[in-house]
């Protein structure tokens, strides 16, 4: 019989629920140090088992980073912010080029992170150029995708794989134009450029007000 990759393994088991965990333990006895197959292990647990079944992955393979975004994404989970950020972080350095840890980071960031935060992951992406991930590879490698920029498929991959983190709040301006492949610097411009002119639009009406100019005050309802 051939060998199978982990990959190929986890697509069978995305396949076959009802023999999921039977399959699971077969494919662990063969391949007992494959990180993608123990964290697939993790995700299909029960939730009072999740915790108990990463202890026993990060002893298998405590630097696997599909071990590692799993264990971030329990933490996440129980509202654990600060851990699920540094597990999060430690995956990404551990391998950059996997694209699902920084699709997963991000998501966590958008929905619990400041804009620094949120720009510091979509930079370190575009700088990686992540070719790894099943579920990376199954939305990048679309003909749609092909020559989209890295944050543009970076974007692309949350907004299919983390929906409703992804629409948790509104964008912030500079964060919106860094995800639609904007130039850091000329993200920072345009954002900066926007603000300043929306506060001076403000102040404008808000000077309207104080001295009740009569014809100003018209354009001020439209």
């Amino acid at each position: 019989m051939a060998e199978w990759t982990g990959e190929e393994r986890v697509e069978i088991l995305d396949g076959s629920e009802r023999l999921s965990h039977h399959l699971m333990s077969k494919a662990l006895q063969e391949c007992p140090t494959s990180g993608i197959l123990w964290a697939k292990a993790i995700e299909l647990e029960p939730k009072q088992g999740q915790n108990a079944k990463s202890v026993d992955a990060l002893k298998k393979c405590e630097n696997d980073a599909h071990v590692i975004i799993a264990v971030a994404k329990l933490f996440w989970r129980d509202g654990k912010n600060a851990k699920a950020r540094k597990w999060f972080n430690r995956a990404v350095t551990l391998n950059p080029r996997l694209g699902d840890a920084w699709g997963a980071y991000l998501a966590f960031e958008l929905e619990n992170g400041t804009s620094h935060e949120q720009r510091e992951v979509i930079r370190k992406c575009v700088d990686a150029e992540p070719n790894q991930g099943l579920d990376w590879n199954k939305i990048v490698k679309k003909v749609a995708n092909w020559r989209a920029k890295w944050a543009v498929k970076l974007k692309r991959f949350v907004e299919e794989v983390y929906p409703q983190e992804f629409n948790a709040k509104p964008l912030n301006r500079e964060v919106e134009l860094l995800l639609q492949g904007e130039d850091p610097y000329a993200a920072m411009a345009t954002a900066q450029e926007e603000a300043a002119a929306e506060k001076d639009e403000l102040d404008v009406k808000d000077e309207a007000v104080t001295n009740c100019e009569p014809h100003l005050l018209p354009s001020l309802s439209s």
